[in-house]
C-alpha cells in the first residue's frame, strides 16, 4: 500500500482505504478496525500523499515526516492521552526541527504521530512516494531529511 492509497476523512478518526463506489459517495475501510463506512461525496477526503507540514521554509511533505519518524518509533508509540503537551512538542521538534510554531498545533502533531502508528501497524515502513509530477528525482527525495 502507498500513501496515495491511504485517506483521511475530516471528522472521522483514523485512516482509511478506498473500497468501492456507493450511491452518492464511496465506501472506505478503516485501517484501525477494518470496519467499513460510507463517506458522502460532500465529505472532505484527502490522501496522505497530498498532506504537508508547514515549516519555516514552506511545506514539508508528510511522507518525509513519516520517514523521519522511524528513528523515534519507540517514543511515538509511547505517546498517549496522558502525555503532556510539552513532551509531544519536544518530540515533534526532534522529528521536524523547523516546523512552523504558529501554524502547526499540538493536535496536528498528535494526529501525525497517530497516523504513523496506524501505518506502521499495517505493515508500512517505507513512506517514499514516486512523485514525478513535481519533476523531482525520487531517489534524491528519499535521501533528504528534515534536519537539513
Amino acid at each position: 500500500m502507498e500513501l496515495k492509497e491511504v485517506y483521511t476523512v475530516v471528522g472521522k478518526p483514523g485512516l482509511y482505504r478506498y473500497v468501492a463506489n456507493a450511491p452518492r459517495g464511496i465506501i472506505m475501510e478503516s485501517l484501525l478496525d477494518k470496519k467499513r463506512l460510507r463517506v458522502d461525496m460532500s465529505a472532505n477526503v484527502s490522501t496522505l500523499a497530498e498532506i504537508a507540514i508547514y515549516t519555516s521554509e514552506g511545506e514539508f511533505p508528510l511522507w518525509k515526516v513519516l520517514n523521519a519518524m522511524r528513528t523515534y518509533q519507540k517514543e511515538i508509540y509511547a505517546i498517549g492521552k496522558t502525555t503532556t503537551k510539552q513532551e509531544v512538542v519536544d518530540l515533534f521538534a526532534k522529528i521536524v526541527p523547523n516546523y512552523d510554531t504558529e501554524r502547526v498545533y499540538e493536535s496536528n502533531m498528535r494526529k501525525v504521530m497517530k497516523w504513523y502508528t496506524i501505518l506502521s501497524d499495517n505493515g508500512m515502513d517505507d513512506f517514499t512516494t514516486e512523485s514525478r509530477d513535481e519533476g523531482k528525482d525520487a531517489k534524491a527525495d528519499r535521501q533528504e531529511s528534515p534536519n537539513e
